[in-house]
């Protein structure tokens, strides 16, 4: 992983052109792993970033799963189907590729990361972790944070949660603490906690000097660490003046953007993250300051590459519908994103819509 078997198959004209001629079909991915016996009693989540196109999920000989967006990361939880030791587990995915989202080379297989998580029943939800900077009058900035944790015990249990701030990859240790916060989780829940502290000169965020600073939240059960997050997160304002337009930082910025499939020509969807460096670097150089993410949710790698080289992103989700599964999507493409400086815009498509710049 990942893989894109599409990309390897020969060309051939009885295949169809937005594919790039390429076959797709169908095919099947198995593992077997061992878990150690200290996983025991853990929660346990097995994370696709992507799968191209409808997948289904088999852990154990159960079906757990089933994902019909190609662009949408998703969890599956196999916490009481693991086996632990000795004994083998067996994750075996399906993916018919042959159903398609795009008029445009989507890949077939599983052509993004795939995680194993292994959890404290009580943790940080994924995703769960909001870091918003506003700022003051008086020139500081008031960081607002909320986190949500969850348990999965039986028992009420006290949880405290500390976060601090850093900047990302300073070599000093000191950080802006945020301070602790204690919570009561009641059994078997998400609970959420708000929290603000004050930063008084931070760097901004800019296309031209992209500062990050990164936010740890820890989750600590008396004196044992049982989780910790870390997450992206920058300093910046932005605003649109229906006759002016954008504003990033309080000064006017003309958006010079393009639109951007996922693939890199013959060589696929899957492809090393630093990839995605290089095509923000060369779309820069070329002049532009602005990607949208045509037409789905973008790997983690991309926006990660435009926070740190200052790209201003327009954030797409493939599917517009009030489906269960619509609006799973619409959340995780929230959830995942929304503490990126880079992350400026949201955008949802309507079938037949047709390309268009920022």
């Amino acid at each position: 992983m990942p893989h894109d078997w599409a990309a390897g198959q020969p060309f051939s004209e009885e295949n169809v052109a937005d594919w790039g001629y390429k076959p797709k079909g169908k095919g099947w991915y198995q593992k077997s792993f061992l878990l150690p016996e200290d996983a025991k009693g853990k929660t346990l989540f097995i994370e696709f970033e992507g799968v191209a196109t409808h997948a289904i999920i088999y852990f154990n000989g159960s079906l757990v799963a089933r994902n019909f967006n190609g662009y949408a990361p998703f969890m599956v939880e196999i916490t009481d189907l693991a086996l632990f030791g000795t004994v083998p587990n067996v994750l075996a995915v399906f993916v018919d590729a042959t159903v398609w989202e795009g008029w445009w080379y989507e890949g077939a297989g599983i052509y993004r990361h795939t995680w194993l998580h292994i959890l404290s029943p009580i943790h940080i939800r994924e995703g769960g972790v909001l870091v918003h900077p506003v700022e003051q009058e008086d020139g500081s900035w008031n960081v607002e944070t909320e986190m949500e944790c969850c348990n999965e015990t039986e028992q009420e249990t006290e949880i405290s949660l500390y976060a601090e701030l850093h900047l990302q990859n300073s070599e000093k240790e000191e950080g802006q603490e945020g301070g602790f916060s204690v919570i009561t989780c009641l059994q078997q829940g998400i609970h959420k906690i708000s929290h603000s502290f004050i930063v008084e000169n931070p760097l901004l965020w800019d296309i031209d000097s992209p500062v990050l600073y990164e936010l740890t939240v820890t989750a600590l059960l008396g004196e044992v660490i049982v989780d910790k997050v870390k997450t992206v997160c920058g300093f910046r304002t932005i605003a649109i003046d229906a006759e002016k337009g954008f504003y990033l930082n309080h000064r006017q910025v003309k958006l010079f953007g393009t639109c951007n499939h996922q693939d890199f020509g013959g060589l696929g969807v899957a492809v090393p993250d630093n990839w995605w460096e290089y095509k923000i670097e060369k779309l820069k150089e070329m002049g532009s300051n602005a990607y949208r993410c045509a037409h789905g949710m973008p790997s983690d790698a991309l926006i990660l590459a435009c926070d740190r080289l200052g790209m201003l992103v327009m954030d797409e989700n493939r599917n517009f519908d009030t489906s269960e599964d619509g609006m799973r999507q619409l959340e995780t493409l929230l959830r995942r994103h929304r503490n990126h400086p880079s992350v400026v815009m949201y955008s949802i498509i309507v079938t037949g819509a047709m390309h268009g710049g920022i």
